[in-house]
């Protein structure tokens, strides 16, 4: 990710400057996609999925998709830490086609 894209996040203020008028957090989407990644491999996810887990879901921020952003971070991290997650699904020994929002992707295993 380009380090001149940054995150709006009302919720986050240690990692960039508060925009007093608007009363949010800008956050470098480069230390957030970071950070996140962090979080999961503390939580037990191995760190390429971390990165890429991660800089899906600051995409999803920067394109203004929430629900599918850094802002489920905690509850999944949560979910892992206490058992409720698996940090590490056993991968299908096959690839599928996969169906999202009408479109079809092809999973390369």
């Amino acid at each position: 990710m380009s380090t001149n894209k940054s995150v709006k996040n009302p919720n986050v203020s240690t990692l960039g400057a508060v925009n007093q008028r608007e009363q949010e957090t800008i956050v470098n989407a480069d230390q957030l996609q970071q950070v996140c990644s962090q979080l999961y491999q503390k939580a037990g996810v191995a760190r390429e999925y971390a990165d890429t887990i991660a800089q899906m879901q600051v995409l999803m921020d920067l394109r203004g998709v929430p629900s599918h952003a850094t802002r489920g971070v905690p509850g999944y991290v949560r979910g892992m830490i206490n058992g409720g997650t698996n940090p590490n699904p056993e991968r299908l020994p096959y690839s599928m086609p996969i169906v999202a929002w009408g479109t079809l992707l092809l999973s390369t295993g």
